[in-house]
């Protein structure tokens, strides 16, 4: 997550935990990692979340820049992107369209989405979508 002093930060913060509640999964707060908006803040936090032992198949970065970050650790760590964990980013930068996997925008949610591989719910305060 962003700097907790953010509104966007909180905002993003809810509609994590309320979709995760709506599809019958229990928020653990072990798997919410802070940060700070860089695509550094996005590796450091993932490295922290491999090593805590708990299993996840999907990261929600809070922006495009830490999704970036959280998947140069993964892949470091040997894992694949999409095969093995999906990653979200936020916030529609353009940078992050020379990026490799390229992901599915959704301008609609203003979301994007390095397919995913099962079907995640991102809740805004006036919107919900799923994404496939």
């Amino acid at each position: 997550m962003g700097p907790e002093n953010e509104e966007c930060t909180m905002d993003r913060l809810e509609g994590y935990r309320q979709a995760l509640l709506e599809a019958d999964i229990e928020p653990e707060e072990i798997l919410i990692a802070k940060g700070d908006w860089t695509a550094k803040s996005g590796s450091q936090a993932t490295q922290r979340l491999l090593v805590s032992g708990k299993s996840f198949s999907a990261i929600f970065a809070q922006n495009d820049r830490m999704a970036m970050g959280a998947i140069r650790a993964l892949r470091e760590a040997g894992m694949r992107v999409p095969q093995d964990i999906s990653v979200i980013g936020y916030d529609d930068i353009p940078l992050a369209s020379y990026f490799d996997p390229p992901p599915h925008n959704d301008p609609a949610t203003r979301g994007r989405v390095w397919p995913m591989r099962g079907t995640v719910s991102h809740q805004s305060r006036s919107k919900s979508r799923s994404y496939p």
